[in-house]
């Protein structure tokens, strides 16, 4: 724990102001392009009610392909991720490291443990206002319209966040980012970028709807079945394979979901996945209950509402009472 906190308050120090980082030609063109971009995303997201303070107004050069290498892990014979505890955040079902030989050492100690693993990396992540945001290297490589999204998604956890409710956090998140994105989409009047973005929205409900077939089989032979563990076992990856043949296999329209047959499936990275394809409904849902205010707004509304409630769902329910019969 010591040695990430080390990690990060290393990466803290090293960061300059964007203004000064473009000033002094310190990146390439492309990259200067992208830290004026998130200039123009940051003044939407701020009309729009999310709070981003002095978060995004500073940089910080890396040299790797993502900011930090991730672990997940999970029993080979029922859907239910491992979670680690650290203060603030409360409970969450990965565990990040800033060098891979570190996560991978995790990963090793998961495995012999028994436990199904998943590896993987993340370009960004919220420091939850404690410590103003930085842009890393690794986020100036997206789309500008992927990169909108992903700076939505980061700012509403800047905005709103419940404790130990990770994929509240996360569903909500991406509700926020989807909306502001296709807004923003919207007013750049790019006819070509925006179906370019519709496709790929196609593209998720197809991977959304795969991901959650696939979850829904896995959870059902878990919960019936009666043979010993390796015939269990056996079923499980006959189901994976029938899922990655192209009886199963969603016919995407562009290169997003080009990983889905290649990725080495198991139970933690079908629940890593998992966290990050939204259930919205409910969300949307309340969104319009409320006449469809600005989305800051939408969040204080939700944090008010959980003050009385309780939760997430219960707060978002109160806000479509059913009518008195």
């Amino acid at each position: 724990m010591s040695k990430q906190a080390y990690y990060q308050g290393k990466l803290i120090l090293s960061r300059e102001a964007v203004d000064e980082v473009l000033a002094a030609d310190r990146v390439t063109e492309a990259q200067k392009k992208k830290l004026l971009f998130t200039k123009e995303v940051l003044k939407f997201a701020a009309d729009n009610g999310l709070e981003f303070g002095g978060s995004y107004q500073h940089y910080i050069h890396t040299e790797q392909p993502v900011v930090s290498f991730l672990v997940y892990a999970a029993h080979k014979d029922k859907l239910e991720l491992k979670k680690w505890w650290f203060p603030i955040v409360g409970s969450v079902p990965y565990i990040g490291y800033f060098h891979k030989e570190d996560r991978d050492e995790e990963a090793k100690k998961l495995e012999n443990d028994d436990l199904d693993v998943y590896k993987t990396g993340a370009s960004a992540f919220s420091l939850l206002g404690w410590i103003s945001d930085p842009i890393y290297t690794s986020m100036l490589n997206y789309t500008d319209m992927e990169l909108a999204h992903l700076l939505f998604h980061e700012l509403t956890h800047k905005t709103f966040w419940s404790p130990d409710k990770v994929t509240f956090n996360e569903n909500l998140a991406e509700f926020v980012a989807i909306h502001l994105t296709q807004l923003y989409v919207e007013k750049l009047g790019n006819k070509a970028e925006y179906q370019d973005y519709l496709d790929k929205r196609g593209d998720n409900v197809l991977y959304r709807n795969w991901l959650s077939a696939l979850r829904a089989d896995l959870k059902n032979l878990y919960q019936t079945n009666k043979d010993p563990r390796d015939i269990l076992l056996k079923k499980k990856a006959e189901l994976f394979q029938l899922y990655l043949s192209s009886q199963k296999l969603p016919k995407f329209k562009t290169d997003e979901f080009a990983f889905v047959p290649k990725r080495q499936w198991n139970n933690a990275s079908v629940l890593a996945a998992s966290i990050y394809m939204p259930d919205i409904e409910i969300f949307e849902k309340a969104w319009e209950c409320l006449q469809r205010p600005k989305m800051g707004a939408f969040l204080m509304k939700l944090k008010d509402a959980i003050k009385i409630t309780g939760n997430g769902p219960s707060a978002l329910d109160s806000f479509c009472p059913q009518p008195v019969k």
